[in-house]
């Protein structure tokens, strides 16, 4: 069994997207084995969303753009958005366990970026929003949840929202 962690941003939870994002995951078979309802504090998202992310935020974005992104500044700037983001509202921070849960909640969610996401995902579903038009309004992308990128990303996620006693086996 796999473990990976989700967050239900901002715009998923002013649109009331909580309980739905959550049934879609327990309909597909993942098992929730911890969830809460936090501010993130500055602190923890500075972790959670470290300044070493900018190069690979920055190359993920880059086919989006005709320009050449520096990491530097555009990665950081959109590490300083998402941080800021992720503060707006309350978020809920979930661990979803099953067999390759990381793979299996990034088919669920779909691509980052709505507009490119397959349609039936949850990104899909209930965003249309594009790295350009996030862009050009100076502003992370709405794109619902956070979703770990691989199993190793999971764990030290998980590490930095849970304390092993708040997780559970059943």
């Amino acid at each position: 069994m796999e473990r990976t962690l989700i967050i239900v941003k901002p715009d998923g939870m002013q649109k009331k997207l909580a309980g739905e994002v959550i049934s879609r995951f327990e309909k597909a078979g993942l098992k929730i084995v911890g969830m809460k309802m936090v501010n993130a504090k500055s602190s923890l998202l500075n972790k959670h969303y470290p300044d070493s992310m900018a190069v690979a935020i920055t190359e993920k974005a880059q086919s989006k753009f005709t320009e050449k992104l520096d990491p530097n500044v555009y990665g950081i700037k959109i590490l300083k958005g998402l941080r800021k983001f992720l503060r707006e509202t309350p978020v809920i921070v979930a661990v979803l366990e099953g067999e390759n849960a990381v793979a299996h909640v990034r088919k669920l969610c779909g691509s980052t970026e709505p507009i490119s996401a397959e349609p039936g995902t949850i990104r899909r579903d209930h965003s249309d929003d594009s790295y350009v038009k996030a862009n050009s309004e100076k502003r992370s992308i709405k794109n619902i949840l956070h979703a770990s990128g691989t199993p190793e990303e999971a764990k030290a996620e998980i590490s930095i929202w849970f304390k092993e006693k708040e997780l559970f086996n059943y």
